[in-house]
């Protein structure tokens, strides 16, 4: 009974975390759309975006070092454990640059699409992660997997040429997002042994991506 409790806790605690995550990113997406449309500085809206999701993740990261640290350790501490550690820090580095690059080309990708146009391109980032995986990890995903990322390929394809309004500039510049950012994660989660855990690895690559964003 305890270890059906477990997993019981767990399945919940993985739904709540995957419907918060559903919902946060519907809401932003129409958000964002909202703000890029009526930005009185329309080529410009898509970086001034971008640069406040950096500055609030950034403060957002520097109030999580502060409640779960104290103001010491956690990700400061390691942070400084990256300067002995060369392959680590180049990591940091790659997985901050990815950061910014997704976050800003998903923007530039709302800006000149429908937010519902930019969310179903981006659907592709699971068949894109199970490419990069091999590529990179050489790790196979089993045939289940493949299958069900080849149909949500076929469902994008199928939707991106019936769509007559699609700007193809902007499912181009999606797609690039769709490909930084599921490279960011595969990165990322070979950081989280030296980091710690995955928030500590979210933090310091969003202090990375703002460092090289914001001059």
């Amino acid at each position: 009974m305890a270890q059906t409790g477990g997993f019981g806790q767990r399945v919940v605690v993985s739904s709540v975390i995957l419907v918060g995550w559903y919902c946060a990113n519907a809401a932003f997406a129409v958000l964002a759309k909202q703000e890029l449309s009526t930005s009185p500085r329309q080529r410009s809206a898509p970086f001034d975006l971008t640069f406040t999701q950096l500055v609030v993740g950034a403060l957002a990261g520097v109030v999580y070092e502060i409640v779960r640290y104290g103001g010491s350790g956690g990700v400061t501490h390691r942070a400084a454990d990256l300067r002995r550690d060369r392959v680590t820090r180049m990591t940091a580095l790659s997985v901050g640059c990815l950061h910014m690059l997704g976050g800003l080309l998903t923007n530039v990708g709302y800006s000149l699409n429908r937010a519902s146009t930019t969310q179903v391109v981006k659907a592709a980032e699971p068949m894109i992660t199970v490419t990069l995986l091999f590529v990179v990890c050489r790790k196979r995903s089993s045939a289940a997997t493949c299958f069900a990322v080849g149909l949500i390929g076929a469902g994008i394809v199928v939707f991106t040429v019936g769509d007559f309004e699609v700007s193809l500039e902007g499912v181009g510049w999606t797609v690039l997002a769709s490909i930084c950012l599921p490279l960011r994660n595969i990165l990322g989660k070979q950081m989280n042994s030296a980091m710690g855990n995955s928030i500590n690895t979210f933090v310091l690559s969003t202090w990375v991506a703002c460092g090289i964003y914001v001059p």
